[in-house]
């Protein structure tokens, strides 16, 4: 905790960027669009690695930046103008500091020059690092009494559901019915502490329970970040908030709204595993 309050310090001492001092921004995307679309772009990129590497945490605006949550705390990212900043606490960066060497750095920071390619590959090694810290934290507060909060490991979904006690678990069980049916060759597992889809061969679709106010599914293509290539997946359904050709979220607030989206849903999630098929 001593840790993540001074790397918090830091972050709300230096980290203001100009396009984002206005104290009104109240989203991440609010916060990406008062910048050019140079800086933009990588903000973005930077914003879907993150993604992808956590795919269960939660974002919002914190110290005037755009912020995730998993547990606690788990990493800050800003734009400036000729850098990005990303902010992994003082243990992220001193876990990675023999390949954060070459960019300028801090105490629980890292700038990555915008003139230089974003290095993906190790922003998703320490967005992993931190992911593992929080849940090991959260294992240790949460004593011996839950030996099996270790990501759900070994947990069927329904035994994992059934000790979530979700407040939502009546749309969960709705929307997995249909998933599970919508195609052959579909099975299930429990990853990133959430009932995952598995077809041809990786995760393609996963559920987001926290914060407990709603349930999302996540669209995405594999445990493990994959090139575009070819990849497309047309949508006009308006469900699906895309943020990334290959990465989109759905939103449902209860079970009524479940039932209300249903069909869409279930269509959605028929032709997403049929176009990974070919990839």
């Amino acid at each position: 905790m001593a840790a993540e309050g001074e790397m918090a310090a830091k972050v709300k001492k230096t980290a203001k960027p100009k396009s984002a001092e206005d104290s009104t921004v109240r989203t991440t995307d609010a916060y990406i669009g008062a910048f050019p679309p140079a800086v933009q772009k990588v903000l973005q990129q930077l914003r879907t690695t993150i993604k992808r590497a956590a795919p269960q945490a939660t974002e919002k605006i914190s110290y005037a930046m755009p912020a995730f949550e998993l547990h606690g705390p788990l990493v800050y990212f800003a734009g400036y103008g000729t850098h990005v900043g990303f902010y992994a606490t003082p243990t992220g960066h001193a876990a990675f500091a023999k390949e954060l060497a070459r960019y300028e750095t801090g105490k629980g920071s890292v700038q990555f020059p915008l003139d230089e390619p974003l290095p993906v590959k190790l922003i998703e090694k320490i967005v992993k690092f931190r992911v593992k810290e929080n849940f090991a934290k959260k294992g240790s507060a949460a004593g011996k009494a839950r030996p099996v909060s270790k990501r759900g490991a070994g947990l069927s979904v329904d035994a994992y559901l059934q000790q979530a006690q979700h407040p939502h678990t009546a749309a969960i069980q709705l929307l997995r019915k249909a998933i599970l049916s919508c195609e052959k060759g579909i099975s299930e597992e429990i990853k990133w502490n959430a009932p995952s889809f598995i077809f041809a061969g990786d995760n393609r679709l996963t559920f987001r329970l926290q914060p407990g106010n709603r349930v999302e599914l996540i669209l995405h293509r594999g445990s493990r970040p994959k090139p575009l290539g070819k990849f497309r997946f047309d949508d006009d359904s308006g469900l699906v908030r895309w943020v990334a050709p290959d990465r989109g979220q759905i939103v449902i607030a209860d079970l009524p709204d479940a039932k209300k989206k249903l069909k869409a849903i279930t269509d959605i999630t028929r032709r997403w595993f049929a176009a990974n098929r070919k990839t």
